[in-house]
């Protein structure tokens, strides 16, 4: 029985025992979806010609099936220069709580934030430069299991700058044959 309901049917004993899995077995429960939330399982025991039966009652154990989540990102930026900064976003199911980590090509945590009504969003980030695949992986909580999202595209390029030299002040006119001092100033352009 699940949650004090008969289902299934009987499961011939092959030497003195019986084992299944939820939701797929050698002999299948017949509601292997099981809803979100706490189910009471239970087998009983019809008895033969030797041995008397059992109910389901003695033997039953509580099993808590957490619900799917669904995990979403998106970023403020997905063209970005070196010292630019970019903020992620991800929407998860409605109700789930915990943390949320944004993970860069695969196996680098560059952010953990904690889900505020429905979303986790990180501070600005500095990225370095080249191609970032980011995903935020939902770490799931007592109701909702892991997931994890999209994959998001971030790409940061060398930044345009700007040199500019300058002579001495004022115009001034340098004499043959002296040191003359210039100025070269290199700038990230905005």
């Amino acid at each position: 029985y699940i949650d004090n309901s008969g289902v299934g049917s009987v499961i011939p004993l092959s030497g003195g025992s019986v084992s299944f899995t939820i939701p797929s077995a050698t002999y299948n429960i017949p509601s292997p979806n099981l809803a979100q939330g706490t189910h009471t399982i239970g087998v009983a025991y019809t008895g033969d010609a030797n041995y008397l039966a059992q109910g389901a009652n003695n033997n039953a154990i509580q099993l808590t099936v957490d619900g799917p989540s669904s995990t979403t990102l998106t970023a403020s930026s997905s063209q970005l220069v070196i010292g630019q900064s970019v903020v992620f976003t991800a929407t998860v199911s409605i109700g789930a709580t915990g943390t949320v980590s944004f993970i860069d090509n695969g196996f680098q945590s560059i952010a953990t934030a904690n889900i505020n009504g429905n979303q986790a969003v990180t501070s600005p980030l500095t990225l370095s430069q080249g191609i970032h695949s980011i995903v935020a992986q939902y770490n799931g909580d007592a109701n909702f299991g892991p997931s994890s999202s999209n994959a998001v595209t971030v790409t940061v390029g060398k930044a345009n700058t700007i040199t500019t030299l300058t002579s001495p002040p004022n115009g001034s006119a340098a004499t043959a044959g002296t040191g003359v001092t210039l100025n070269a100033q290199v700038a990230v352009q905005a």
